[in-house]
């Protein structure tokens, strides 16, 4: 028995060839552009969490308390700019072009991630680095370009510092907690509190100011422990990845001669 199958069937068939081809050319084609998609999506969500495990909504952000972190083998080639304690709560993006920002639930921007970042600048160090005025006014042009109003602005103060522990008091709520007035530098004093066995008044101590990021990537905001205000943290050896440190609890006390209000440095 022969068959007749008519033409428009050859017709229908060439078109659904045509489809697939055209289909599997166009993804071939379209995939890492895809894929880079999906990359930064993924990206954005560490940076997200990054930014709530560790204040301000006016055009001019910033000052004492940003942390410049880049981490290039763990979140891609990417700027954090991180303004703001999020307290834990739930962040929304902002995304333009290659910039981001970041804000808590109640409208405040807390963060900047500057995407493909090497394609404007040449970022030096791992974790928190150090970024020049140069870089500062390339970081305020690229947030402009990409439609945002707000700038950034910091300072050049060290966040990591020798400070002096001027008096030191058991805290009212606890047994193994101390509440301590600890000069930091220009005759600033924190109050911080402190569980170190160790720590006395008169001693020369390592503090992290509000607005430091510590070598493992924990960021310093002011806080309350057991209902008393802490400004900051008085670091020991191992949180500061001092070589060799040792085991036991305690704070790094430094030598008498150590200036108060200099960087320290590892």
């Amino acid at each position: 028995m022969v068959h007749f199958v008519s033409s428009s069937f050859f017709v229908i068939r060439a078109f659904f060839l045509f489809r697939q081809a055209f289909l599997r050319e166009f993804i071939m084609q379209e995939l890492p552009f895809f894929v880079k998609i999906i990359q930064e999506s993924l990206v954005l969500i560490d940076l997200l969490s990054c930014h709530k495990s560790k204040t301000t909504s006016t055009n001019d952000i910033g000052g004492n308390k940003m942390i410049f972190a880049y981490n290039r083998a763990h979140v891609g080639d990417t700027l954090m700019v991180i303004i703001a304690d999020d307290k834990g709560t739930e962040n929304t993006v902002s995304r333009k072009w290659n910039v981001a920002q970041i804000k808590d639930e109640s409208g405040q921007i807390v963060a900047w991630n500057f995407f493909h970042i090497s394609d404007h600048l040449t970022i030096e160090g791992n974790g928190q680095v150090t970024i020049s005025e140069e870089q500062l006014a390339e970081l305020n042009r690229l947030i402009k370009e990409a439609g945002f109003e707000e700038t950034l602005e910091k300072d050049n103060q060290p966040k990591i510092v020798v400070g002096y522990v001027k008096t030191c008091e058991p805290h009212p709520d606890s047994d193994h907690l101390s509440v301590t007035e600890t000069e930091v530098d220009g005759g600033e004093v924190l109050q911080i509190v402190c569980g170190a066995p160790n720590i006395e008044a008169g001693q020369k101590v390592v503090v992290a100011k509000p607005g430091a990021m510590m070598p493992d990537g924990m960021m310093i905001w002011p806080g309350e422990l057991r209902g008393v205000k802490s400004d900051g943290m008085i670091c020991s050896a191992k949180e500061l990845h001092v070589p060799n440190a040792p085991e036991k609890k305690g704070i790094l006390v430094l030598p008498e001669d150590a200036i108060v209000g200099e960087a320290f440095k590892n």
